[in-house]
């Protein structure tokens, strides 16, 4: 983590250093030198993006009762581990997006938000072949399945989500996430807005 913070000040010297420099040279100087920035400002932006850790956005739960916030006082050292509420409507939501990390170890859903959204999801992920077949259960507990998790859901404005991790990587490409009801694909991107 040392090691990452050293280079990560090395990278932002490097570019308050050479950005100027390298502008300078840009506009008055020789071809070679023009060469020479165009190259050097290319290996900046490429260390820049290969050191940009992948974000993963902070679990915020939906509903927050005083008990779990009393349990939380009482003992701060124990992992909260999501309950689904008890005065959550059951209802088995369609993922509108699934967005596959870059590293293949996450897999993240998001799905329209409707008022008195549960804290909690049951996800189900079944692989067949390339394919990720995702089930989604909000509420009161199912029955039980094997490979079923429960997770904290963040909401953003109209828009629940969750992050699923995956475990062991599912491999480098060509992963499909599919609704698990419907059979049909789930878009890894926003649908554009009107």
């Amino acid at each position: 983590m040392r090691g990452l913070l050293m280079l990560t000040v090395c990278l932002g010297l490097a570019w308050m250093v050479l950005g100027p420099l390298a502008l300078w040279l840009l506009v008055r100087g020789p071809v070679l030198a023009r060469t020479g920035v165009v190259v050097t400002l290319a290996l900046l932006e490429a260390a820049t993006v290969a050191l940009s850790p992948e974000t993963a956005p902070v679990d915020v739960v939906a509903h927050e009762t005083a008990r779990e916030t009393a349990q939380e006082a009482a003992a701060p050292d124990r992992a909260r581990e999501p309950v689904a509420e008890a005065g959550c409507a059951a209802r088995e939501p369609s993922p509108e997006r699934a967005v596959l990390s870059e590293r293949g170890a996450a897999l993240t859903l998001s799905w329209h938000a409707v008022p008195g959204e549960c804290a909690t999801a049951e996800v189900t992920v079944r692989h067949d072949g390339r394919r990720l077949r995702v089930w989604l259960h909000e509420g009161p507990p199912s029955a039980e399945r094997a490979g079923t998790r429960v997770l904290p859901v963040r909401v953003d404005g109209a828009e629940a989500s969750l992050r699923l991790p995956l475990g062991s990587r599912p491999g480098r490409g060509g992963h499909v996430a599919v609704d698990g009801r419907t059979g049909h694909r789930i878009p890894g991107r926003p649908a554009p807005h009107a």
